[in-house]
């Protein structure tokens, strides 16, 4: 891909590529939290994206909301996705047991209630992604931050014993769509974007 390329071009593109790369680590993550944080404060505040000087850290901040995008789309497929990761995870904490002769972490506990472990992962890590890139869009993103919190609610449901209603998904949809196109301006502001 980039054997073509001028030299000039050469350093700057490998340098994204890496920075990109890097930033679906959730340790990098963490250590880009600060800077996520101030974006997200700043733009929330003023009412406006993120602008070119932000780039680094929107990269960032993107790339981590593009790894974990399952948890954005509808019920079933975030469900399927999820049981393909634990399961994973689960042969890993397997072989810690076997091997190590550890504990694993309720993570890789094959164990552990998978809604539980699921409420965790979005509580501690995907609902401040996605609200983080929701302000920094000046709310377009949105609809991804309301899938997370949609998902959410269908863990909790599972975790408390109760029945998951995969046919509300639809209707909720329908109705954003119908909310969002109904104010004059082909689209919802932040604050309304919120308020579902």
């Amino acid at each position: 891909m980039l054997y073509n390329s001028f030299q000039s071009d050469y350093a700057p593109v490998l340098s994204v590529i890496e920075r990109s790369i890097l930033a679906t680590d959730l340790a990098q993550h963490f250590k880009a939290l600060p800077a996520i944080g101030d974006l997200a404060a700043r733009c929330r505040k003023s009412r406006s994206q993120a602008g070119p000087s932000d780039a680094v850290t929107l990269q960032a901040l993107l790339m981590t909301a593009s790894d974990l995008g399952a948890v954005t789309k509808p019920w079933k497929v975030h469900l399927h996705v999820s049981h393909l990761i634990a399961e994973e995870f689960w042969a890993q904490g397997d072989l810690e047991r076997a091997r190590l002769g550890e504990s694993p972490a309720p993570m890789m506990d094959r164990g552990a209630p998978l809604a539980s472990v699921q409420i965790d992962f979005i509580d501690g890590i995907c609902a401040g992604v996605y609200g983080a890139a929701e302000d920094a869009s000046a709310g377009a993103l949105a609809p991804l931050r309301r899938g997370v919190e949609r998902n959410r609610a269908r863990w909790e449901c599972q975790r408390e014993g109760k029945e998951v209603d995969e046919e509300e998904e639809e209707d909720e949809e329908e109705e954003e769509e119908e909310k969002g196109s109904g104010n004059g301006q082909g689209g919802q502001t932040r604050q309304q974007a919120r308020n579902l």
